[in-house]
């Protein structure tokens, strides 16, 4: 039975190592978005066309809302020892 493309399908995901790979398989099919990131490292709110990138913008906004956590480790070593568990 041949298969007919009918659609397109969108993915979010946070996961570095699955957007690698699924950009790799199709990369001349695969639009890849991400949030843009100002050069003094503030935030546009907008998508621009970029590859993934392998680190996590979250821990300021985690900083901005919970505070920074003078107790334990830092919410981007938390980040980084969780990703390579």
């Amino acid at each position: 039975m041949a298969y007919e493309k009918i659609g397109r399908t969108r993915v979010v995901t946070h996961l570095f190592d699955a957007a690698r790979r699924l950009q790799g398989q199709n990369a001349d099919q695969v639009l890849m978005l991400r949030a843009q990131r100002r050069d003094d490292g503030s935030r546009s709110f907008r998508l621009e066309a970029g590859e993934a990138l392998q680190t996590s913008f979250g821990a300021d906004l985690y900083a901005e809302v919970f505070g920074p956590d003078e107790s334990g480790p830092s919410c981007q070593s938390a980040l980084s020892a969780w990703q390579w568990a």
